[in-house]
């Protein structure tokens, strides 16, 4: 029986080429675009999913009352004070950039992108693989330690072993001579937390000392320069946490303190920190929102014949740039298929009344229908693929890291796509197949 209807519809798309050609023409478009927005969100969902604890780890934010705003800078004291008094807290550090730092290679000082002041914990708190062994179990424990990344260790000794090598540096515009003490795997690109080096986060003590002429950077409540991050253990309660904030900042920085300590979680951190000042690398939820509703109104809005005539004007970022774009190439690429399918469903009315009459029942009409069309979106889905990847592969040579491209996505994509245009079709054969036959007959 399934042969007969496949049979049926091979017939049927060969006698209405230009029909088949619109469609298929038309999904593949759809499909193209579905996969392209696919990826976007997944990769967007990707970010910090490479540190292991991630669920334990959370970075602490201020909000200061008098200003009404919220941001990352906490005191340097805050790491350590929280680790005394929270039983739950079991690793605490604080991170700085360390400005204007360079390395010698050669006789040429070179500038690091990323150098980040902080202490040992580091490793235990984030995902960061040594390459080897570090030279002791307390890498940072030294001033002038350093722990590079493989992308250093490649750059500044390539082809040896830079662990317990020295290196000259410029920290604070003073050359400083460093003992190489680990090397790390890069850290991967879709992490908010990214550093091409570590250093004893006392160096940003001495500058911030000299800059403000004070000596008590290390012990003051006020001087908001760090960031701290903590790892909670497995059983805690991060809310219970939030709770006690407001007696802990009350005890340790005054009576009536102007800030409020809260805690946000890692896995957060690229796409909730929106309303968060000087927060880095982020992501925006409202764009993953937009891109998921589009991708389900491309299964959707088959069913629906518009027109649009005008389009939006120049938008703030890629994300929504991309989300319209494809919005309105799949609302004209799904244009047809309603009325499309309403044309082929009454052109063979006459059809459908001389099957009812020799006997065929309405279930089988349906099937001739879905089979049709089920073969549109087949060929359909095959054309976009080769088409997705070749635009996809040459927009993502332009990027040094880029997303793999599984073949789930195109799985997913197609499914979707053939659900929603099979269950268009459906609709309109089985009202086809309810028509009378005697006024089937006499439609021409």
């Amino acid at each position: 029986m399934f042969r007969h209807y496949l049979t049926t519809a091979f017939r049927f798309l060969k006698r209405n080429r230009l029909y088949t050609l619109i469609n298929a023409l038309g999904l593949s478009i759809s499909l193209a675009i579905s996969f392209i927005i696919l990826l976007f969100v997944i990769n967007e969902f990707s970010y910090n999913h490479c540190h292991k604890k991630r669920k334990q780890v959370f970075r602490v934010v201020n909000y200061y009352k008098e200003f009404k705003n919220t941001m990352l800078g906490t005191p340097y004291v805050l790491a350590r004070t929280l680790e005394e008094v929270y039983p739950q807290v079991e690793k605490a550090i604080n991170v700085r950039f360390l400005r204007g730092f360079k390395l010698m290679l050669g006789n040429e000082y070179f500038d690091i992108r990323s150098p980040l002041a902080s202490q040992s914990e580091v490793f235990d708190i984030f995902t960061i693989p040594f390459i080897g062994a570090p030279i002791n179990q307390d890498p940072l424990g030294q001033l002038n330690s350093i722990v590079i990344s493989r992308m250093l260790s490649d750059q500044f000794f390539p082809g040896e072993d830079p662990v317990g090598r020295e290196i000259e540096a410029l920290i604070n515009n003073t050359e400083q001579l460093l003992v190489v003490t680990g090397v790390y795997e890069d850290i991967p690109v879709n992490s908010t937390f990214r550093a091409d080096c570590f250093v004893n986060g006392r160096w940003t003590l001495e500058h911030l000392n000299r800059t403000f002429g004070v000596s008590d950077m290390d012990v003051s409540w006020t001087r908001d320069f760090w960031n701290t991050w903590i790892l909670l253990s497995e059983d805690a309660d991060p809310e219970e946490m939030d709770g006690q904030f407001e007696t802990f900042g009350k005890k340790y920085i005054s009576e009536d303190p102007q800030v409020l300590y809260s805690l946000q979680n890692l896995s957060d951190v690229y796409l909730q920190s929106a309303d968060i000042a000087n927060t880095g690398l982020t992501g925006d939820i409202k764009n993953i929102r937009l891109f998921s509703t589009v991708a389900v109104l491309i299964l959707l809005i088959a069913t629906i014949e518009l027109l649009f005539e005008e389009a939006y004007a120049a938008e703030k970022n890629l994300g929504t740039i991309l989300s319209i774009a494809a919005g309105f190439t799949l609302l004209i690429a799904a244009f047809g298929l309603f009325g499309l399918t309403l044309f082929v469903a009454r052109s063979r009315t006459h059809e459908i009344g001389i099957k009812k009459v020799f006997g065929s029942s309405g279930k089988a009409i349906v099937y001739s229908f879905l089979g049709g069309n089920f073969l549109m979106v087949l060929f359909a889905g095959l054309l976009s693929v080769p088409v997705t990847l070749y635009f996809l592969r040459r927009w993502l040579d332009n990027f040094p890291y880029r997303v793999d491209i599984g073949w789930w996505v195109f799985a997913i994509a197609f499914l979707l796509a053939a659900g929603v245009v099979l269950l268009t079709v459906s609709l309109h054969a089985v009202r086809a197949s309810r028509t009378n036959p005697v006024d089937a007959l006499r439609y021409e």
